[in-house]
C-alpha cells in the first residue's frame, strides 16, 4: 500500500485534491506488477462496475481468478445490503472531493455467501482518463471475531462474578489479591472483601499440607505444563476452622499481566454426605457378610441335624426292617419288604445329597481345595458342562471364615455360569500367592457388561454385586474380564481381619 501511495506522489495515480500527471492505462505493466504482487486485495471500480481486481482480492473473496471477480456484474454485489448505503455515500463524497474517512472497517460478501470483515483504504484515481475508486482491503475477520469473543467473554465474566454463588478471586503470580467477589470472601469466613485485601498472599488461605500443591500447580501453569485444573483442598477460614472446597485455577491475562483466576466451591456438605454414604456402605457390607456367615452356620446346623437325626433314624429303620425280615418265615417274605428297603435307601441317599448341598462336610473335614474339587465334579455331573479344577492352596492354614466365603462365592459363580453363560467348558483354579489366595473361574460362554452387573443390573447382576460387597468387607478383591468368555478372579487374605479392624 505504501508503494501505491508513492506512485500517486510520482504522478502515476491521481489522488483527490491533487492535480497530478496522467493516469495509468490498464496496460500499465508496472501498475499491474505492483498490484499483482500485493498481499492486499485491490479492486478498481467506476459506477460500481469492476474494472480491475488483483489475485489477493480474488483469493480473499473466494474467486478462482481475478478475471472471474472482474466479471461480477456490479461491485454492489460484493456488499451486504445494509452496507451499500454507507458505501454509496462515501463514494459520492470521494468523487466530489469532500472529506471522508481515510480508512474504515466494513464487510464484503464472500463468493459462498458468507460475510467477511475487511479493513478498507479507499482512494480516487484516474483510470483510462476518467475517475474511478480504488479500494484496497485486508481481511480482518479473525481480528473481529477475536474482539467479539473478547467482548462476550468479558460480559460472561462480569455476569458470572456479579451473580455467582461460587467464590471468584483474581490473584497475581505472587497470590496477592487483584479482585475478589463477595462469595469468595464469605467462603473463607471474612466479613468483607476489604478484610481479605489485607492478606499479602492468598496461599495463607489454604491448610499447610495443601499450600505447596497450590503453589506447585501455579508455577507449572506459568511454565505451560499440564496440571489438574480442578482439585480439592482444605481452606482455612478467618476463625481458623477448616472448609473443604474444590478450586479451579486458570492462568489468565489481567490488565496486560498474567494472573490466576481461582474459582472456589464449598464441598463441606458433599464431603459430609460422602462420609455418611461411605459409613452406610460399610455397614451394608458388614451386614451382608454377617448374613452370609449366619446363613452358612444355619446350613451347617440343619445339615448336622439331618445327619444326626433323620439319616440315623432312616439307617436304624433299615436295620430294624432287616431284623424283622429275618424273623419272618421264608414263605412270608415278599416284594413289599424289598420295596420298603429301596425307599429307605433312596431317602438316605437324598438326605445325604441334601446335606452336601446345604453344607458339604468335605469343606470342614478336608479343606477348601478338596471342597472345590467336589463342587466341580457335582457341577459337571448336574449340568453337563466340562469342568477342570486345579486346586493348590498350599500348606498354610486358612481362616475358616475365608474358606466359607470363597466356597460360597464359587458356588454362586457356577450357578451364574449354568444360568446365563451358555458355556461348554469351565476351569477353576485355586492357588497360593504369598499371604493371599487367588481363585479364578473362567468360562467360554457369552460375555456381558461387567460395569453393569457390578452395579446390580443385568443378568446375574445383583448376585455379583452382592459377592463383591461381601469380599470387600473381608479385604478381598473381585475382578471381572468379560468379552469372549468371562474370567473372574478373587484374591483374598488367608485370614480375615479382626472385627475391630474391619471398615
Amino acid at each position: 500500500m505504501n508503494e501505491l501511495a508513492a506512485r500517486a506522489r510520482n504522478g502515476e495515480i491521481t489522488v483527490p485534491g491533487q492535480k497530478i500527471g496522467p493516469a495509468p492505462a490498464s496496460e500499465d505493466s508496472s501498475f499491474r506488477s505492483l498490484a499483482e504482487t500485493s498481499l492486499q486485495g485491490i479492486i478498481v471500480h467506476r459506477d460500481w462496475q469492476i474494472l480491475f481486481a488483483n489475485r489477493a482480492a480474488a483469493q480473499t473473496l473466494g474467486y478462482a481468478t481475478a478475471e472471474e471477480l472482474v466479471c461480477v456484474e456490479s461491485f454492489l454485489q460484493l456488499l451486504p445490503e445494509d452496507e451499500r448505503s454507507r458505501r454509496e455515500t462515501y463514494r459520492d463524497a470521494h468523487l466530489r472531493g469532500e472529506p471522508v474517512p481515510e480508512r474504515y472497517q466494513g464487510r464484503l460478501l464472500h463468493k459462498d455467501g458468507t460475510t467477511i470483515w475487511v479493513d478498507i483504504l479507499p482512494n480516487v484515481l484516474e483510470w483510462r482518463g476518467e475517475q474511478a475508486i480504488q479500494s484496497t482491503f485486508v481481511d480482518i475477520s479473525d481480528n473481529v471475531r477475536t474482539q467479539q469473543m473478547l467482548r462476550e467473554s468479558e460480559e460472561r465474566f462480569r455476569n458470572l462474578v456479579e451473580g455467582s454463588l461460587q467464590g471468584i478471586g483474581i490473584l497475581d503470580t505472587n497470590y496477592a489479591p487483584l479482585f475478589i467477589n463477595n462469595a469468595y470472601a464469605s467462603m473463607f469466613g471474612y466479613r468483607s472483601i476489604a478484610d481479605m485485601r489485607l492478606l499479602d498472599s492468598h496461599l495463607e488461605l489454604f491448610a499447610l499440607n495443601d499450600r505447596d500443591r497450590v503453589r506447585a500447580y501455579g508455577e507449572a501453569r506459568l511454565r505451560g505444563d499440564s496440571v489438574p485444573e480442578t482439585y480439592e483442598v482444605d481452606g482455612v477460614r478467618a476463625d481458623g476452622s477448616i472448609v473443604h472446597m474444590a478450586i479451579t485455577m486458570r492462568l489468565i491475562a489481567w490488565k496486560g499481566s498474567p494472573a490466576f483466576q481461582m474459582t472456589t466451591t464449598d464441598m463441606s456438605e458433599r464431603k459430609r454426605t460422602e462420609t455418611r454414604l461411605h459409613d452406610y456402605q460399610q455397614q451394608l457390607r458388614r451386614l451382608a457378610s454377617e448374613i452370609s456367615l449366619a446363613e452358612e452356620k444355619e446350613r451347617r446346623r440343619i445339615a448336622s441335624e439331618l445327619h444326626d437325626g433323620a439319616i440315623q433314624n432312616l439307617a436304624l429303620a433299615k436295620i430294624k426292617l432287616g431284623e424283622f425280615e429275618k424273623s419272618l418265615p421264608q414263605e412270608q417274605r415278599g416284594n413289599t419288604l424289598d420295596e420298603i428297603r429301596e425307599l429307605l435307601d433312596l431317602s438316605i441317599h437324598d438326605a445325604r445329597s441334601l446335606i452336601f448341598e446345604l453344607s458339604p462336610p468335605v469343606l470342614y473335614e478336608l479343606g477348601l481345595g478338596a471342597a472345590i474339587e467336589w463342587l466341580g465334579e457335582q457341577f459337571q455331573a448336574r449340568h453337563g458342562i466340562s469342568c477342570r479344577v486345579a486346586a493348590d492352596q498350599g500348606e498354610a492354614p486358612i481362616d475358616s471364615e475365608i474358606e466359607v466365603i470363597l466356597f460360597q462365592v464359587l458356588r454362586e459363580l457356577l450357578v451364574n455360569v449354568a444360568k446365563h453363560a451358555n458355556a461348554s467348558r469351565v476351569s477353576i483354579e485355586l492357588r497360593r500367592l504369598d499371604d493371599r489366595l487367588s481363585l479364578q473361574v473362567h468360562d467360554d460362554g457369552d460375555g456381558f457388561d461387567a460395569a453393569a452387573v457390578l452395579t446390580g443390573s443385568g443378568n446375574g447382576g445383583f448376585g455379583l454385586f452382592s459377592i463383591r460387597e461381601r469380599l470387600q468387607f473381608l479385604g478381598a478383591t473381585f475382578e471381572i474380564e468379560s468379552g469372549t468368555g468371562t474370567s473372574i478372579t478373587v484374591t483374598a487374605p488367608l485370614a480375615s481381619k479382626p472385627a475391630e479392624q474391619r471398615p
